[in-house]
């Protein structure tokens, strides 16, 4: 392929070799020859292709035409128009992520193809059934193959005899957007795809590592939010070897929204931890003086870390049962404030509503390997999101190819 120096070149000699051409007619009479159309357009070719290529302008040609983001976006069916965040805003900024799923940028027309015969594909959820319940979103779209996972999640709880009781309850059922991942915005989510389902996400939120309160949920439930119950949920084991795990992390969480429910059961909660994990010989008059002592607006921690070494509790345990005591009567004040659940989940509002409120049956039968066999973010590492299950890498179909 010819360089940018070389088609300069170039056209600088056809501009020359048409100037030479005007010459036998004069400098008088150049400027009134008359010229064939064919001529004069060649003409005026040869001049401005010279002028510009002395500038390095680019001159697009019919083999590589002009495609502006607004006319990839309107090449895209009205579905995805319609579903994708933020509409042609969303495109800007999304375009390369979606576009790569399908085939890549280099050839976006092909991709595009792609991207609207994979949307085509898309099913209505249509779950649970309706005789269980009627959520807002049932009908949310998805891609058949986790259609097909609901059915088999529901014929698992049909089979255990649990179905009414893990169904009934939902009201909500969705996530369908395509959209940026919440948790790594370098991605798009699995949500784009219909490869993922949120359920009740209100009450089962989406929250970082460094906003669940773990240290309070283990002292006061005695379960580890990131525990042997979590990793126990992170693999498709069958149903029956996954509901413990998923009924001891639905019961931690109603423990926890018991022990915020008032001042008194906080200070009944924390009486029954001093005693237990740090040795203390405390009555519940004396979390009542602690309370106290955490509130008093000068010395506060010299004061409580005295009392709590009249209580009994050993020197090595002081400092961590003055800091849990600390935070408990903390976020206390800051749970008080709470009147609604989020579905971005604070430290505050899973100690008012819980982390996890879906009936344990539906949990497991969501990953079992006997049922839905999907992935489930409430199980994470980092991030919990509760709400979220999603077909499994190896699960996920081809979007081009």
């Amino acid at each position: 392929m010819a360089s940018v120096t070389e088609k300069r070149r170039e056209m600088c000699v056809r501009a020359a070799k048409f100037r030479r051409s005007l010459l036998p007619y004069g400098r008088g009479r150049a400027g009134s020859i008359v010229l064939s159309v064919s001529r004069r357009t060649l003409a005026l070719d040869s001049r401005f292709a010279a002028i510009r290529m002395c500038y390095d302008v680019r001159i697009p040609t019919q083999e590589a035409p002009i495609v502006t983001l607004q006319e990839e976006f309107d090449r895209l069916t009205k579905f995805i128009q319609g579903n994708m965040k933020n509409k042609f805003a969303g495109w800007k900024v999304m375009r390369d992520r979606f576009l790569n799923h399908f085939g890549g940028t280099a050839d976006s027309a092909a991709s595009i193809g792609r991207a609207n015969a994979y949307y085509a594909q898309l099913v209505e959820a249509k779950f649970p059934g309706e005789e269980f319940a009627k959520p807002n979103g049932r009908l949310t779209p998805v891609h058949p193959r986790l259609r097909e996972r609901f059915g088999r999640t529901v014929a698992l709880l049909r089979a255990k005899g649990v179905a009414p009781a893990a169904l009934s309850r939902l009201k909500s059922v969705g996530g369908f957007q395509i959209r940026e991942n919440a948790n790594n915005a370098n991605e798009l989510s699995e949500h784009s795809f219909g490869c993922a389902v949120d359920l009740d996400p209100e009450l089962n939120p989406n929250i970082k590592k460094k906003m669940l309160p773990v240290s309070i949920i283990k002292h006061l439930t005695g379960l580890d939010p990131y525990g042997e119950h979590s990793e126990g949920l992170r693999v498709a084991a069958p149903f029956d070897a996954l509901l413990a795990h998923a009924r001891a992390l639905t019961a931690a969480s109603q423990d926890l929204v018991r022990a915020f429910s008032s001042s008194d059961a906080l200070r009944a909660s924390l009486h029954k931890t001093l005693n237990e994990q740090f040795d203390a010989t405390a009555s519940l008059g004396d979390l009542a003086e602690l309370e106290g002592l955490v509130r008093s607006p000068t010395d506060s921690k010299q004061k409580v870390i005295a009392k709590l070494t009249t209580l009994g509790v050993p020197h090595s345990l002081i400092a961590d049962a003055e800091l849990l005591l600390r935070d408990c009567f903390g976020l206390l004040t800051k749970r008080q404030q709470e009147a609604a659940p989020r579905v971005q989940g604070t430290a505050a509002s899973v100690a008012a509503f819980g982390f996890v409120n879906l009936p344990p049956e539906l949990i497991a039968a969501m990953i079992a390997a006997d049922g839905g066999g999907l992935n489930w973010l409430g199980s994470s590492r980092g991030t919990k999101d509760f709400m979220h299950f999603e077909l499994r890498t190896g699960d996920k179909p081809p979007m081009h190819g």
